[in-house]
């Protein structure tokens, strides 16, 4: 299938539309409520058979190494796997908005945009952690509901709603998404949770925090939590694709609009005791004692350290880069924090896929209603890139007749203008595929409300293809990003970095220079290798594909969209074509930039102050009609000689009644008003001023009043 990319930023002038050569008839996914209602059911009961006697033993043990985990407000154990091993959550802990240009779409943030966070209903942005939210806190105005009961509030859960969405009262603790409601959720059924929340309209939810694996310090002594039944010296957890990342992948492929956000895991650091140190490991159902030498998290180089569910395909994983209070200054500027997991994944996959700020954040805690603490990990980056993230949700609503993106859009528009990080091009398996940059992600929505073709969203069906032709002058980079939400995988058996991959759908782009034959293919990764720099080639693992020309051939281009293999049903996938950085300066958020800024990739909007998206201009007189002081009157110059606000073009101007416009007032105004009576003549220049008389008609009182004024010293043609 032919299709057009609309238009690529025609004001630039790098890409040009195309015919549409065949109609493109897809309609738009829908959620699956009822397989996720029914998900939800099994999720909740897959949760309740693995609370077996095991796990009740383990909350009344009185074994002092079980005890400590017990006591810690920061882990709670959730399950027993087949294997007998437990399952403990734990949060991901160790000036935020800045880092990520967020703070520039914010109402003043002198780049024209107003967003808040406002529009956001109560249930479309939600929140997984370990207990309640302190929801009376000063920052949070009513607007965050618990919508569980745990027991108690949590300092963790209730700062990372309020990186979220805090009002701003102390203005240091502001969260991304200030007036935007929030739904909260502790952690201890929280698939269920999230398939029904997901049934019931949820587009983003944070989580920050995960399963534990490999090395822990734990009041005192270290623990290891892999299971020695797969290998004694490495979590096999890390990088594995299990039911945990599945059960995720399965609920946001039936819910095509709901973005799962979840941090990294902060487990880079994590070392251990050293060579023959003492710790406990889980060893035939009990923790034990003994100084096994085990490998640091990620082994000698650090890299494999991301765990479990944050290894899934349809999910933004998030990591945490130093903070950068005066934004960011090129790619070797933006450090990774030492904790922040690298990837891969054990099938190759790029993992993380973003990062963002997570060092020192400053936010609500539950000490009370005007306390803050500052902390920091993986846990912050999340919140601070969701609720960013809704933002966006929010304005592409806005800018796209209340259309909700697909979740895959979403995440093709956070990779496609991530700030470029690290020392080499392209994605890696520390910073993934940069550092998120909200305004650059806002200024692309925004583009695409006028421009067209920016932002694809598109489906191919078995053995189909979908291609777009543009061209380019060769003036700019050319950049195109595909992601499409995967069926989920089927998990390999417990092993050691097993590579089989868990991708279901293998899409693929290439892009051709038509009068070359030039084929140019997307980055990909070598995990053999993890230190390498991306090249391009085959990407055969993952849902992200992501084409980079920085010196493009002038010429005309043909992106394919093409599969390997079998489609079992109809495959959805987002699509961003650009060409350059696009900069959208646009004050009253209309998808319209303000003239009077520089290098605007947008039209020039006609009314710059006031929201007029269909840019109405009534007169032709290039003054949009909203803000125009004459609206019905071509007054491009918008005069305004009382100064009245009404413009001389309609406006009764005592005194004005050059009809003919040539300086004097004199019987041939009287002849030419006249001729516009009776002989259907122009109209006057000052069509309002030839009411002389000012009786709201134009008649032959007029011309006798204006005969009298100009030979019998008649009065002044005044507004009286």
């Amino acid at each position: 299938m032919l299709k057009q990319p609309h238009f690529l930023l025609a004001i630039v002038f790098l890409f040009a539309p195309l015919l549409l050569i065949a109609a493109d008839d897809d309609t738009r996914p829908v959620t699956n409520k009822a397989k996720l209602e029914q998900l939800s059911q099994s999720l909740a009961e897959r949760l309740t058979s693995g609370r077996t006697q095991q796990y009740y033993n383990l909350l009344k043990s009185n074994y002092e190494p079980q005890v400590r985990l017990n006591n810690n407000r920061d882990i709670q154990l959730i399950y027993i796997r087949e294997n007998g091993h437990p399952v403990y959550y734990a949060t991901d802990n160790l000036n935020a908005a800045r880092t990520i240009s967020t703070d520039d779409v914010w109402p003043g943030g002198g780049h024209g945009f107003t967003l808040s966070g406002a529009g956001t209903a109560q249930g479309e942005l939600g929140i997984w952690d370990g207990g309640a939210v302190l929801v009376s806190h000063q920052e949070f105005g009513g607007r965050v509901a618990q919508v569980d009961a745990p027991s108690s509030t949590h300092y963790h859960a209730t700062h990372v709603a309020g990186t979220m969405i805090a009002g701003g009262v102390e203005a240091n603790a502001r969260g991304m998404s200030s007036e935007a409601y929030l739904n909260a959720y502790d952690w201890d059924s929280d698939n269920a949770e999230m398939a029904a929340a997901a049934a019931n309209g949820m587009n983003v939810s944070n989580h920050s925090y995960g399963s534990i694996a490999g090395w822990r310090y734990d009041d005192g002594s270290w623990y290891w939590w892999g299971d020695v039944n797969v290998s004694t010296t490495e979590d096999y957890g890390f990088g594995f694709y299990g039911s945990q990342s599945q059960a995720w992948d399965e609920i946001a492929y039936n819910a095509p609009y709901y973005t799962i956000c979840k941090s990294a895991g902060n487990d880079r650091d994590d070392d251990g005791p050293g060579p023959n140190g003492w710790h406990y490991a889980w060893i035939a159902d009990n923790w034990v004692w003994n100084n096994t030498t085990r490998d640091p998290d990620g082994g000698t180089n650090h890299y494999d350290c991301i765990p479990w569910y944050s290894n899934a395909k349809n999910i933004i994983t998030v990591g945490a880069v130093l903070d950068y209070p005066n934004g960011y200054n090129g790619p070797g500027s933006v450090d990774i924090t030492s904790y922040s997991g690298w990837g891969p994944t054990d099938d190759g996959r790029i993992k993380p896929d973003i990062v963002a700020n997570g060092s020192s954040l400053y936010s609500c805690t539950d000490a009370g209603v005007a306390s803050y603490i500052t902390i920091g990990g993986t846990s912050m980056s999340s919140p601070n890139l969701s609720g960013s993230l809704n933002l966006l949700y929010r304005h592409y609503e806005a800018t796209h007749n209340d259309e909700t993106p697909l979740s895959s859009t979403m995440k093709a528009l956070v990779i496609h203008t991530a700030d470029e990080s690290g020392y080499n091009p392209g994605p890696d398996y520390r910073y993934g595929w940069g550092m998120m940059n909200t305004l650059k992600a806002a200024n692309l929505v925004t583009a695409d409300m006028t421009e067209t073709g920016l932002i694809t969203e598109a489906s191919l069906s078995d053995g189909e293809s979908d291609e777009y032709l543009v061209d380019s002058d060769g003036a700019a980079p050319l950049r195109a990003t595909i992601v499409w939400t995967d069926p989920p995988g089927t998990p390999p058996p417990p092993s050691l970095n097993p590579t089989t991959p868990m991708l279901v759908n293998d899409l693929d782009i290439r892009l051709e220079h038509v009068q070359t034959s030039t084929i140019y293919h997307p980055y990909v990764m070598d995990p053999s290798v993890s230190k390498t720099e991306a090249f391009v080639g085959d990407n055969i693992v993952d849902n992200v594909e992501q084409i980079h020309i920085d010196s493009p051939p002038a010429g005309d281009y043909r992106l394919t969209v093409t599969h390997k293999g079998t489609l079992a049903s109809e495959q959805w996938y987002s699509l961003i074509i650009t060409s350059e950085e696009i900069k959208c300066f646009d004050s009253d958020n209309d998808g319209y930039g303000n003239p009077e800024s520089p290098d605007n990739s947008c039209p020039i909007d006609n009314c710059p102050e006031i929201y007029n998206p269909d840019q109405d201009d009534h007169d032709a007189d290039g003054i949009g009609t909203l803000c125009d002081n004459c609206p019905d009157n071509y007054n491009p110059g918008q005069e305004d000689s009382d100064f009245d606000s009404i413009g001389d073009a309609c406006d009764y101007v005592c005194g004005n009644v050059d009809n003919d416009e040539d300086g004097l007032v004199n019987i041939l105004d009287v002849v030419y008003l006249l001729n516009y009576i009776y002989k259907d003549g122009p109209e006057p220049f000052y069509m309002a001023s030839a009411d002389v008389k000012y009786d709201e008609l134009i008649n032959i009182l007029d011309v006798v009043h204006l005969i009298n004024y100009i030979y019998k010293d008649g009065p002044n043609p005044e507004c009286e």
